[in-house]
């Protein structure tokens, strides 16, 4: 996995992924000694099982932060390509397609981070269900630190939901400056790109866009910012729970 890192957060090398990396490293090169894997499913022990669901849930919810930032990176990187049956693809479509795709990476983090804190309690929450009201608000979560930083994390993303929501369900992403020079981009789509207007105007709506793409850049990267930081803070508060737990799996007695 790549690491994300902005603002000197690297989630990849928060303490969690420390006590995790080298017992899942150990666990692989014990089992796949040989070509094949030694045994199947039942030669795993309970402490195993633990660990692997962990280390899959926590690197679930980093890949949602690291696709997150991949989008913001590549927000600024339009290359005019077309499409294999011709058509071509515009700044405004590129411009478009990134941001939603920041949008609906954002609201992954929060469902990844339930489901991780459902792996770390051993909840038994089937994934479907993990939703705030039955993770967050359940019994062993409520007197911990844990429902706090599900807190703060719901509440950063919370007012992006609703773009978020119309961007799946009801129409593309859009907004009044964008619309203004994402017409001209239109207009170089419909075949007329030799028209005297668009090469006139050409240079204008570029920066235009440039000019877009950065301030919205700016915004985006302070919203990132703070999820990550909420994310490491969620991290940092499950390492001792994921550590007891795997301890109290591995003694001879609870195997």
């Amino acid at each position: 996995m790549a690491a994300s890192k902005h603002n000197s957060v690297n989630l990849h090398e928060t303490p969690i992924f420390e006590f995790l990396s080298p017992l899942v490293a150990a666990l692989l090169k014990k089992r796949y000694r040989r070509r094949a894997p030694e045994g199947d499913q039942k030669s795993l022990t309970r402490a195993d099982k633990y660990l692997i669901e962990c280390f899959d849930a926590s690197g679930q919810l980093l890949t949602a932060c690291d696709q997150l930032e991949y989008a913001l990176v590549y927000l600024s990187g339009y290359q005019k390509r077309r499409t294999p049956g011709g058509v071509l693809i515009s700044r405004a479509d590129h411009i478009t397609y990134e941001l939603e795709n920041f949008i609906i990476r954002l609201g992954m983090i929060e469902d990844r981070a339930l489901k991780l804190v459902n792996a770390a309690f051993q909840l038994g929450i089937p994934p479907k269900e993990c939703r705030r009201t039955t993770v967050a608000e359940n019994a062993h979560i409520a007197g911990t630190p844990i429902r706090a930083r599900l807190k703060a994390i719901e509440k950063t993303i919370s007012p992006h939901r609703p773009e978020r929501n119309r961007v799946v369900h009801q129409a593309t992403y859009s907004d009044e400056e964008l619309r203004t020079w994402g017409m001209f981009a239109e207009l170089q789509k419909s075949a007329v790109e030799s028209d005297q207007f668009i090469s006139t105007w050409r240079h204008f709506y570029k920066a235009k866009a440039d000019n877009y793409v950065k301030s919205k850049r700016q915004d985006l990267s302070t919203t990132m910012s703070v999820v990550f930081e909420t994310v490491a803070q969620l991290l940092q508060s499950l390492l001792p729970i994921v550590q007891r737990t795997y301890r109290t799996f591995s003694e001879p007695s609870k195997l």
